[in-house]
């Protein structure tokens, strides 16, 4: 059926009631906990009325596992939950989120020790934790867990994305209006501005997961935004999605530009900056063909991989990369986090702007121009989707 728990490389993803309730919440918290063998555990979540409640599900999962220190992050981005499970020395994480999804939904990421998503490998062996635990809450229930509130998660976020440049990077003139849509970077970003010291308009900032527009950031659902930055006359938008791990970009006439061109200005700026001596960078094979053309000019490498944020993830780590992404708005910057970032994102975007003194009109125009269509089609079972791919393979 439609509303059936999804299960993927991606985490868990269900309808809020239906197919994702607390129990089934308290029972991956559980599995996780078992799959990790104890140890501590990052715990976040973005703004949804069911986080909450999910989140206490899960709390009592990973203690009835145990786990014997949970760090609460409560209200935080995706990638400031897996830079503090690096920072807290963690076994894993756990994101409570279901990213650009509609509100109805809500979900579970799960991350290992290197801030980085469970890969198809580890995920199939967590996912038969959970399909296989017999005695699920029982063996574990006066088990002692240390629950830490962590406040300062945003501003340790911040601090590392910041001290990645130089003193007079950002002109602290720029004006800059942020779509926060009411996700957990509506939290995030007032630190950040705070300590950039670049002024910032933030609209739909209240973080209460009443969505005021669609939540994935394409083009189409930032009008907004768009309006936004006309009235202020800003040199820049950005929006988020609920958990902040994506970013597109509005330009200096209140025209959206389209989410592969994060990835791309982004890189410019890392591969410009970079003392690598063999620059790499690692993408999916969905994003355009507009990041080899930057690349290019840089001496550097692109390595492609199959689709999903964790696969460029880990191959990022396992060569090294000097930057990477993926064309949905994903912004990877290695020397914080092996994560898709918008706070990175931003900040290596009004960095470039503030050295190359261009507006983003102006640098969009230097960048040759590719299409790329993305479609979505909605399937009711696994079959429909295997038949689906065999068809494409003929075309």
């Amino acid at each position: 059926m439609v509303n059936e728990l999804k299960m993927s490389i991606s985490g868990v993803r269900g309808i809020y009631g239906d197919s994702l309730t607390e129990a089934i919440a308290r029972d991956f918290g559980y599995a996780f906990g078992k799959y990790l063998g104890g140890g501590s555990v990052v715990l976040g979540r973005d703004t949804r009325s069911s986080g909450p409640s999910l989140k206490v599900a899960v709390t009592e999962g990973l203690k009835n596992a145990g786990v014997t220190e949970i760090f609460d992050l409560d209200i935080a981005t995706t990638p400031t939950v897996q830079i503090m499970v690096r920072e807290k020395g963690a076994s894993g994480g756990i994101m409570i989120s279901a990213s650009h999804n509609p509100i109805e939904w809500n979900g579970l990421k799960f991350i290992s020790n290197d801030g980085i998503f469970l890969d198809e490998f580890e995920i199939e062996k967590f996912f038969e934790v959970y399909k296989n635990v017999e005695e699920r809450q029982t063996d574990n229930l006066e088990t002692s867990c240390e629950v830490v509130k962590v406040e300062d998660a945003s501003l340790i976020h911040t601090k590392k994305v910041l001290e990645q440049f130089g003193d007079n990077s950002f002109n602290k003139k720029l004006k800059v209006v942020v779509d926060c849509c009411s996700g957990s970077g509506a939290l995030a970003n007032k630190v950040f501005f705070k300590e950039l010291g670049i002024e910032a308009i933030f609209i739909n900032e209240v973080p209460d997961g009443d969505f005021k527009r669609i939540p994935e950031p394409l083009p189409e659902n930032l009008g907004m935004l768009c309006e936004a930055v006309k009235k202020h006359g800003a040199d820049i938008g950005f929006a988020q999605d609920p958990d902040a791990d994506r970013l597109a970009i509005v330009n200096e006439k209140g025209e959206p530009i389209g989410e592969e061109y994060s990835l791309v200005l982004a890189s410019q700026y890392m591969l410009a900056h970079s003392t690598d001596k063999n620059k790499k960078v690692v993408t999916n094979l969905s994003t355009s063909r507009m990041i080899d053309d930057v690349a290019k000019e840089f001496n550097a490498e692109v390595i492609r991989t199959k689709i999903g944020e964790v696969y460029v993830s880990k191959k990022m780590k396992e060569i090294g990369a000097t930057c990477g992404g993926e064309g949905n708005g994903g912004v990877i910057f290695p020397t914080v986090g092996l994560g898709r970032d918008s706070l990175s994102g931003m900040a290596l975007i009004l960095a470039l702007i503030s050295k190359t003194g261009k507006k983003v009109s102006e640098l969009v125009a230097e960048i040759p121009k590719y299409e790329v269509v993305k479609t979505k089609k909605e399937v009711s079972n696994r079959e429909e989707v295997l038949q689906i791919l065999e068809n494409t393979k003929k075309i």
